[in-house]
């Protein structure tokens, strides 16, 4: 009889700002099953609204459920929300985040601009603003329908797209760093 070993998966607790973040993680968790990473990506849906907001949810989210055993705990939220939500900025975000054990990770400036670098050739792609990086993704992906499911998106894309990516959007970097898909360094 042969022994099997077990390997314990490590869990992160990510907190992130939509059902499109959502998706997104779990779309991340196949590309990390596929490559056989032991790893948990725990994400709870925050809502949106405003930066303060947000981190006060993740915190009660965090402290549910037993996720404070989480290896790290990250907030994925749009970098854009700090423009016109009363309030933070992304700069007071991180800091506060600092403070409650969160690490922060942005999408510049939502999340349909890091899917538009997703695709070949438009890494590099920076957007002015959400309208721009919206209307762009619906150009490079004609049936794309907010929030595309952990499905829809491994069918769009596999994870060289994500690697790929990631060597121009330092943020998406971090995210994957922290959890164990890129060599280890200083993320930040």
């Amino acid at each position: 009889m042969s022994s099997m070993i077990i390997k314990t998966k490590t869990r992160f607790f990510l907190a992130v700002e939509g059902e499109s973040e959502q998706s997104f993680i779990s779309w991340v968790q196949m590309v990390c099953n596929n490559l056989q990473l032991a790893v948990h990506l725990d994400a709870a849906v925050l809502g949106g609204k405003s930066y303060d907001y947000m981190l006060d949810k993740a915190v009660k989210e965090r402290d549910k459920k037993n996720r404070s055993k989480a290896k790290k705990c990250i907030l994925l939220v749009d970098a854009d929300v700090g423009n016109f939500a009363n309030g933070w900025s992304c700069q007071d975000l991180k800091e506060r985040a600092s403070k409650a054990n969160f690490e922060v990770c942005f999408q510049r400036p939502n999340h349909e601009a890091l899917l538009c670098q997703l695709f070949a050739g438009y890494e590099q792609k920076k957007f002015a603003n959400s309208k721009a990086a919206d209307s762009k993704l619906k150009k490079l992906w004609s049936n794309y329908k907010k929030p595309a499911n952990a499905y829809q998106l491994s069918a769009q894309f596999c994870g060289d797209d994500l690697f790929r990516a990631a060597a121009y959007d330092s943020e998406l970097k971090k995210l994957l760093t922290y959890i164990g898909l890129m060599p280890d360094g200083n993320p930040d």
